[in-house]
């Protein structure tokens, strides 16, 4: 189908099915020339008037778009429908958030946005929005919606799906959002809009968050970035490994670690400090011995650690 095509659509109703479609887990790896076009065809204000009012109607609308779109290629990302939650310290709250979206850290970065976001009002005030937005998306799409497991073909979404799409869509619009990023400068060109140009329609990309995330290291130095992600980086530790709640006697260092014999294994890596005990983080990656090292030379064995504190 071209965009020719969609003029015969009244544009909310084609928005609401074209939203299902890009939503359904299945065809989340391959719907963004969908997604495109329609944005491209909205641009232009000039509409049709057929509605897709049931489900009967989308199986058709969708069988018309299924030859061109299910053959346009397919991105290699892990599709999610909510099961992570992402707890902000600014808000004291959990959120549900979407992290199979192509990007890469997406759960650790949240926190380092989370945490340059409170510095500003007005960046508190989009992040929480961003946030809000996304955990309504996910607990109104999938949470009750039985889904099967995820593959790569293009497919028909459910009647159910459909229905739920088409009774929440109305609530996925969000006109302070649609402003924000309405002339949103990013580095991936692959993006596009999150919102229409003249209704302002929700497109279900799920990518906001990253969006901001972008902004936030364009509007802040590199120092300011560094020590967020310090600051981020020692709470998770001490939240993860601190079993004394209200007590703050923890102390993060950069360590170097030797053996018994005085020979230096690890350089610079962190450790946790509580009373008597400490935690090490040890990185590894493909092709390093680190991981035998400390096997042989640092399990059971006396150690000698020195370093820096408060990293």
């Amino acid at each position: 189908m071209s965009i020719f095509n969609f003029k015969k659509y009244e544009v909310n109703s084609l928005a609401t099915a074209i939203y299902t479609i890009c939503s359904w887990p299945s065809n989340r790896k391959s719907v963004d020339q969908l997604n495109r076009d329609f944005l491209s065809y909205e641009k232009k204000g000039i509409y049709g008037k057929r509605k897709i009012k049931n489900y009967r109607d989308f199986v058709k609308f969708y069988n018309n778009v299924r030859d061109k779109y299910s053959n346009t290629l397919i991105e290699d990302l892990e599709v999610d429908v909510g099961q992570v939650k992402f707890f902000s310290d600014t808000e004291q709250k959990n959120y549900s958030i979407f992290i199979g979206n192509g990007s890469e850290n997406v759960y650790e970065s949240c926190y380092i946005a989370d945490r340059l976001a409170s510095n500003k009002y007005e960046d508190k005030v989009v992040w929480q929005s961003i946030l809000e937005y996304e955990d309504q998306l996910i607990n109104s799409i999938y949470s009750k919606q039985e889904l099967t497991q995820v593959s790569d073909d293009f497919s028909c979404p459910s009647q159910s799906f459909f229905e739920n799409i088409q009774r929440n869509y109305e609530g996925f619009k969000n006109p302070e959002l649609a402003v924000y990023f309405r002339n949103y400068d990013t580095v991936n060109d692959e993006l596009y809009s999150f919102f229409s140009e003249h209704e302002r329609l929700p497109i279900f990309l799920p990518l906001m968050k990253e969006v901001f995330e972008e902004e936030l290291e364009l509007e802040y130095e590199n120092t300011d970035i560094m020590d967020a992600t310090k600051h981020v980086m020692k709470e998770r530790l001490v939240n993860n490994f601190h079993n004394v709640p209200g007590i703050k006697t923890d102390y993060l260092f950069k360590v170097n670690v030797s053996n018994e014999y005085g020979e230096r294994v690890l350089t610079d890596v962190i450790a946790l400090f509580h009373d008597e005990r400490c935690v090490i983080l040890v990185p590894t990656f493909p092709g390093s011995n680190i991981k035998k090292r400390v096997q042989e030379e640092l399990t059971f064995k006396k150690i000698k650690v020195s370093g820096k504190p408060d990293i």
